[in-house]
């Protein structure tokens, strides 16, 4: 493929969104698993910490796992939007070239 051409694999684009949908859900599924690994790093600490703080700990680790699936769900959002701009253009190429213009 020379520097002035664009290829897009559409089932590529298709099974990359799939695969970062599945991600998105695996995470969430690993959601307690997370916060068990959590409360074992809290539980570390020198001279333990109150209830407020502890609970402040756990609310960002909720907060990073749902940034983390969150991010995740963008990017396969921005896939799909790839996916179908490639497939847009094809198109209109296709069309531009057939009618002679």
């Amino acid at each position: 493929m020379s520097g002035n051409q664009i290829r897009a694999d559409f089932a590529t684009l298709d099974q990359l969104a799939a695969d970062q949908g599945t991600h998105a859900g695996t995470i969430e599924g690993y959601r307690e698993t997370l916060r068990q690994h959590a409360l074992q790093a809290l539980g570390t600490l020198d001279g333990g910490m109150g209830t407020e703080e502890h609970q402040a700990c756990m609310r960002r680790v909720d907060e990073l796992i749902d940034e983390h699936i969150n991010a995740t769900r963008t990017f396969q959002t921005s896939t799909g939007t790839v996916h179908d701009d490639f497939l847009q253009a094809g198109q209109t190429a296709r069309r531009t070239f057939a009618s002679g213009a």
